[in-house]
């Protein structure tokens, strides 16, 4: 009996030690990855402002975060980010006068 408890205490040390601490998990959601491979998850887990790991609750098991956020079944695409240029009004710039190089108003 003393052996089994032993093993028991170290199987559920074990587990606990073989969790890797991060900042942010993120489960219960849809999450639309942009990947071909893997074009869904549920599980999104960040660590340095950076995602280390995408997919399902089996990611829970491997993780342990100081905060975690329960989506509630929400959805979460990737960031857009919105870089683009006026290519026309950059044009009409190009036309204008160019005082940078002047030294005085005169």
């Amino acid at each position: 009996m003393r052996g089994f408890l032993l093993f028991v205490i170290f199987c559920c040390t074990g587990i606990a030690q073989a969790q890797q601490q991060v900042d942010l998990i993120v489960y219960n959601a849809h999450i639309f990855t942009a990947n071909a491979k893997q074009l869904s998850a549920s599980v999104l887990v960040v660590d340095s402002g950076k995602i280390v790991a995408l997919a399902d609750e089996s990611l829970l098991k491997k993780y342990s975060a100081s905060k975690t956020v329960d989506a509630e079944g929400q959805y979460l695409y990737p960031g857009f980010i919105d870089a683009h240029h006026h290519f026309t009004g950059y044009a009409n710039d190009m036309y204008k006068l160019n005082l940078y190089a002047t030294s005085s108003f005169d």
